[in-house]
C-alpha cells in the first residue's frame, strides 16, 4: 500500500511512503493523506488488510456491497457521529485492448484469462475492464482537528503519477478547504482514460465499417460479414456507453451533493467555486464522450441492416443461382429461377424461363 502525507503544518511539503496498513494507524494524521490501495475486493490474499483499512477509516459496508455487485453507477454519502463527511463512488468502464495485425489493422485483442464462459478466442473480444473506487473521509476545515483523507481502490496508474506531480503544487491547500476537489481531480484522469478507449475503438469500428461497406459492393456467397466479430463490437459499444452514461449520472449526483454542502457552509470559500466548476467540466467531457458513442450506435445499427439487405438481396441469390445451374453438366431444359423476392416467404409471382 501506498499514500503522500503532507506534514503536520499547513505549508508542509508533500512525502510519499509506502507503508503496510498496521502501520497507518500509528503514523500523525496529516492535513490531506491520499492512500493508493489495492481494488476493494476482499479476497483471500488481502482481505485482512481491506478489512483493517475499511474499520479504520469507517468504510460502510454499503461500499463493499456495491464492488460486490458490480455497480456501474453508484455514489454515496454519510455524516459521522464526531461530525466528519464521508462520500464514495465505484467505477467501472469497458476496457478495450487494440493492436496493430499482420497488415497493420487496428484490432482487438483479449488480455483476460479465457474464462468458462468463453472456452473460445473470439474474434474482436476482450474480456478486461477498469475498475476502481473512491473513498473520502474528512473533518470539516473549521474545527482545530481538520483533515482530508482519500482512498482510491484499484486507481489508474496514471491518477497515482498524476498526483505526484502535483506534490510541490498549492493544489492541496484547495483539497483541505474543499475536499471535492479532490474527486473532481479524479474524474478528470479518469475522463481522459475513458476517452482513449473510445478513441482507439471508434478506429476498430472504422476499418469493421469500411469492409462491410466494400464487401456490400460484390456478389457470391463467399463474401460473408464477420458476424462474431460484429456481434463482439456491437456489444463493446453497448458495455461503453453503459460505462460513460454512469459517469454522468455520478457526476451529476456529486454536484448535487456538493451545492448543498455549499448552501450549509456558512462561508464557502473561492475553493468550492472553482470544483463546482470543475466537475461541471467534468460532466461537458463525458457528455462530448456520450454523444460520439451514440454516434457509433447509429452506424452500427446502418451496419447490421446493411447486412440484413444483403442476406436478402434478390441479385446476390440470383448471382448464387446462375453459378450454380450454369456448373451442371446436364444443361438440358428448362433452368426456372427467381428474379424477385419478397418478405413473405412465398414463392415470387415472377420468373424467367430459359431454354438451353
Amino acid at each position: 500500500m501506498s499514500g503522500f502525507f503532507n506534514g503536520a503544518k499547513a505549508d508542509a511539503p508533500y512525502h510519499f511512503k509506502e507503508v503496510s496498513v498496521a502501520d497507518l494507524s500509528s503514523l500523525p494524521q496529516p492535513k490531506l493523506r491520499i492512500i493508493f490501495a489495492p481494488l476493494d475486493v476482499p479476497d483471500f490474499d488481502r482481505k485482512r488488510g481491506l478489512e483493517y483499512l475499511f474499520q479504520l477509516y469507517s468504510v460502510p459496508r454499503v461500499f463493499v456491497t456495491e464492488r460486490e455487485q458490480g455497480m456501474t453507477h453508484s455514489f454515496g454519502t454519510n455524516r459521522g457521529s464526531d461530525d466528519s463527511y464521508t462520500s464514495w463512488f465505484h467505477f467501472m468502464f469497458k476496457y478495450i485492448n487494440v493492436q496493430p495485425d499482420t497488415e497493420c489493422v487496428p484490432h482487438i485483442v483479449n488480455t483476460q484469462p479465457i474464462t468458462t464462459v468463453q472456452t473460445t478466442v473470439q474474434s474482436q473480444a476482450d474480456l478486461s475492464w477498469i475498475k476502481a473506487g473512491f473513498f473520502l473521509r474528512w473533518l470539516p476545515a473549521t474545527g482545530p482537528n481538520s483533515h482530508v483523507t482519500l482512498i482510491c481502490f484499484g486507481a489508474p496508474r496514471e491518477l497515482e503519477s498524476r498526483f505526484k506531480h502535483l506534490a510541490q503544487s498549492p493544489f492541496w491547500k484547495a483539497a483541505v478547504q474543499d475536499p471535492f476537489s479532490l474527486f473532481a481531480f479524479v474524474f478528470d484522469e479518469l475522463f481522459l482514460e475513458t476517452d482513449r478507449i473510445v478513441w482507439a475503438f471508434t478506429a476498430v469500428f472504422r476499418h469493421v465499417e469500411k469492409r462491410t461497406l466494400e464487401q456490400a459492393n460484390r456478389l457470391g456467397p463467399e463474401i460473408s460479414p464477420e458476424f462474431v466479430g460484429m456481434h463482439n463490437i456491437a456489444k463493446h459499444i453497448i458495455f461503453l456507453k453503459e460505462g460513460s452514461d454512469a459517469a454522468l449520472l455520478t457526476l451529476k449526483e456529486m454536484r448535487k451533493h456538493h451545492t448543498s454542502l455549499s448552501r450549509e457552509s456558512s462561508s464557502p470559500s473561492e475553493a468550492w467555486e472553482t470544483t463546482e466548476q470543475t466537475l461541471r467540466y467534468n460532466e461537458v467531457l463525458f457528455q462530448s464522450t456520450n454523444l460520439r458513442l451514440i454516434t457509433l450506435e447509429k452506424r452500427m445499427q446502418n451496419i447490421i441492416n446493411l447486412v440484413i439487405l444483403q442476406s436478402g438481396n434478390p441479385k446476390r441469390q440470383q448471382s448464387h443461382t446462375e453459378r450454380q445451374r450454369l456448373d451442371e453438366n446436364d444443361c438440358s431444359g428448362d433452368v426456372i429461377f427467381p428474379t424477385d423476392l419478397n418478405h413473405s416467404g412465398k414463392p415470387p409471382r415472377k420468373a424467367v424461363s430459359l431454354n438451353i
